[in-house]
C-alpha cells in the first residue's frame, strides 16, 4: 500500500510552521506541497522551505501546481470550460483523484494546520476519514441543493446532509471510481458556475461548494466512510482557545480555522514550546512572506 500526505501550500508563512513542527519519526510516506499558482506562483519559494528543515520525512518532499492538476483533468475528461479555469478552490477536490492514481489513500491538509501525531499511519487504517462539522448547514432545500443531488445522482434530504457536514481541512481519501464522473459533472454545471461567479465573496462561495462536494461524496459513500472526533483532528474556530496556556497537548492534528492565523500559530508556537518535547523549536527567522 502506497500512502501520501498533501498540503494546500498557499500561504509560506503558514507551511513553514507545519514543516517547522512535523514529526522527524520517519513515516515513509511521500509528501506534496500543492500550490495554487493562478493566485500567486510559490513554487520556488516553497522547494527553499523543503530544505529547510533536517526532517527524514522531507527528503523526497514534492512541490506541484494547481495548473498541472487542471491540465491532467482536461486530458482525462475532455472538460475546458470557464469554470475548471476560474474556480479557486478546485484544489479542494481535485488534488486526491490526481495524486490517487499513484498512491492507494491520500491525507489531504490545508496549510493551517499543525501535525503532531507520531502515529500519523494509524489515520490510514480507513477508505474515507471526515471530520463531522456543525457549520454551513442549509435551513431548507433550494437549487443549489437540489443541483447537487443531481450532480451525485442522489436523493439526500436535508436533515441527512445537516448531520454529515465535513470539515475539509484535514481528510482521508482512497480510490473511488465514481469520483471522476461526480468531479466533472460539478464543473459541467453551469448552474454552480454562475453561483460562484456572481456572488459577493467569491472565495466563500468557491469554499462552500468544496465543501458541500464533498460531504454529498461522504453521504454517497456512506459504508466506507468513518467519523472521528477530536482524537483524529482538534479544530480551533476561536482564538480565544488557541491562546490558552492550559490548552491540552496530545499527538492529534491541529487546525486552526481562525481569521487571525498569524497571532494564533505564534501563540500556539509559544505554548508548545512550554512543554516537554517541544523547548527546542524557535519561531524567530520563520519565512516572513505572506500571500
Amino acid at each position: 500500500m502506497k500512502y501520501c500526505l498533501a498540503i494546500l501550500a498557499n500561504n509560506l508563512f503558514l507551511v513553514d510552521y507545519f514543516l517547522r513542527f512535523f514529526p522527524k519519526e520517519y513515516f515513509g510516506i511521500d509528501i506534496f506541497l500543492v500550490n495554487e499558482a493562478r493566485i500567486g506562483d510559490k513554487r520556488e519559494q516553497l522547494k527553499m522551505l523543503a530544505k529547510k528543515y533536517d526532517n527524514p520525512n522531507f527528503k523526497n518532499i514534492k512541490v506541484i501546481s494547481m495548473i498541472e492538476i487542471i491540465k491532467w483533468f482536461i486530458k482525462e475528461t475532455g472538460i475546458k470550460n470557464k469554470f475548471l479555469y476560474r474556480y479557486l478552490m478546485s484544489g479542494l477536490i481535485m488534488v486526491q483523484p490526481y495524486l490517487l492514481q499513484e498512491y492507494n489513500k491520500i491525507l489531504f491538509c490545508d496549510d493551517d494546520v499543525i501535525i503532531l501525531n507520531n502515529n500519523l499511519l494509524e489515520l490510514f487504517e480507513h477508505d474515507f476519514l471526515f471530520l463531522i462539522h456543525c457549520f454551513n448547514r442549509f435551513g431548507k432545500e433550494n437549487e443549489i441543493f437540489e443541483e447537487y443531488n443531481k450532480i451525485f445522482e442522489s436523493n439526500f434530504t436535508i436533515k441527512e446532509y445537516n448531520s454529515n457536514i465535513i470539515n475539509e481541512g484535514v481528510r482521508v481519501h482512497s480510490r473511488e471510481p465514481n469520483y471522476m464522473d461526480w468531479l466533472a459533472n460539478f464543473f459541467q454545471s453551469s448552474f454552480l458556475y454562475d453561483k460562484y461567479m456572481h456572488t459577493i465573496s467569491r472565495t466563500g462561495i468557491g469554499y462552500f461548494l468544496a465543501q458541500i462536494f464533498e460531504t454529498f461524496l461522504a453521504l454517497k459513500l456512506r459504508d466506507r466512510v468513518v467519523y472521528k472526533s477530536s482524537d483524529f483532528c482538534r479544530v480551533y474556530c476561536y482564538k480565544k482557545y488557541i491562546f490558552s496556556d492550559k490548552m491540552r497537548i496530545t499527538p492529534v492534528i491541529y487546525h486552526y480555522a481562525v481569521g487571525n492565523k498569524t497571532s494564533c500559530i505564534r501563540s500556539f508556537s509559544r505554548v508548545l514550546r512550554k512543554r516537554k518535547g517541544y523547548e527546542n523549536f524557535k519561531t524567530k527567522n520563520v519565512y516572513k512572506f505572506e500571500l
